[in-house]
């Protein structure tokens, strides 16, 4: 029997999945922050067109972030996006928008955990009759997703209650 050398297949087996910082797209995130991030919501409210131009932009730069390895900026361009539409109260599109981000390929599980944290606090704020139909949805989304069990079960408590 051959001796297999576990090293050489470490490094076959894991050529392409690297966890390392390829990016730093601090400056980049910094810049884009300030120009569509939640500090400018208020000239934003009213205007739909501004908001899906403010979120397309945050998302486009969330993508690269998230590609080159960059968790740092990913998180802080993914829980801005959520800020932004709940300061604009359109918490429909915060959850749309949880949804998406946690479909997202190579989205670390710290940023999906930061996503549902944000939109459940964010929901807090909503008209009652609406905040139900969106823990439900909320709810849906962490369902069978083990790292988030245990805001899976914080919003079923929520919801019982």
């Amino acid at each position: 029997m051959q001796d297999l050398d576990l090293g050489e297949v470490e490094e076959k087996d894991w050529k392409c999945a690297t966890f390392k910082q390829m990016v730093d797209l601090t400056e980049k995130t910094d810049e884009v922050i300030k120009a569509w991030g939640e500090g400018n919501a208020a000239s934003f409210k009213g205007n739909a067109a501004k908001i899906d131009e403010a979120v397309t932009n945050l998302l486009d730069l969330e993508k690269k972030a998230r590609l080159g390895g960059d968790m740092k900026n990913t998180m802080r361009l993914a829980l801005e996006i959520l800020k932004l539409l709940a300061t604009v109260e359109q918490y429909s599109k915060v959850v749309d928008c949880v949804e998406l981000l946690m479909k997202r390929r190579a989205q670390a599980k710290s940023v999906q955990v930061a996503l549902i944290k944000t939109a459940k606090h964010s929901i807090d704020s909503a008209p009652k009759d609406q905040s139900v139909s969106l823990i439900k949805r909320l709810r849906d989304i962490c369902q069978g997703k083990l790292h988030v069990e245990l805001e899976f079960a914080q919003l079923s408590v929520e919801l019982s209650v």
